[in-house]
């Protein structure tokens, strides 16, 4: 009686602990996130409250130095391989598209990046509202964090830095579109 108890516990833990078959399934994978660079230009607030996963902060104010303190003038920073460094960091590069992203997709900020972007060389840069992002990529994984990509040499600086004040320090449709 004891040998068919053991029998039968025995039997029943190999039928209770069989797992079903595996299946392999082909990995989605989100092509569309490696090629882009999502990027979030409304003020870091916003950013820190809500966000598209994946996607950078940049504001054009963190890329401005102090160049009289009496005046409080700003300006681009003047050190271009400085700030294509920081922007390679973040995963920016004429290599990657980039995805401007704000409450609305001609927003200032988000003209500023596009014309600074141009200028560095990232040409293929587009501007959406946040809103709109979100419906149109609902369905895709979130975007993996940037990768640091690598720095690249701006062919003409000093063309930049000479319109910067007109169209990344301050916006004007007029001079900068």
């Amino acid at each position: 009686m004891l040998n068919k108890l053991v029998l039968l516990a025995l039997g029943f833990a190999v039928v209770a602990c069989q797992q079903a078959p595996t299946r392999i399934e082909e990995e989605s994978t989100n092509n569309y996130a490696k090629n882009v660079v999502l990027v979030d230009t409304r003020p870091a607030f916003e950013y820190a409250t809500y966000h598209v996963a994946g996607s950078v902060n940049l504001n054009s104010e963190s890329f401005l130095i102090l160049k009289n303190t009496k005046t409080k003038t700003r300006v681009l920073d003047p050190d271009m391989a400085q700030t294509v460094e920081r922007l390679a960091k973040r995963g920016i590069s004429p290599l990657k598209s980039v995805v401007l992203i704000s409450d609305k997709a001609d927003s200032v900020e988000n003209k500023k990046w596009n014309w600074l972007l141009q200028q560095l060389d990232v040409k293929n840069v587009s501007m959406v509202p946040i809103e709109d992002y979100r419906k149109m990529n609902k369905n895709l994984i979130p975007q993996a964090e940037a990768e640091v990509m690598p720095v690249w040499e701006v062919r003409n600086p000093m063309t930049v830095l000479k319109k910067a004040d007109l169209c990344f320090v301050k916006w004007s449709d007029k001079n900068c579109l």
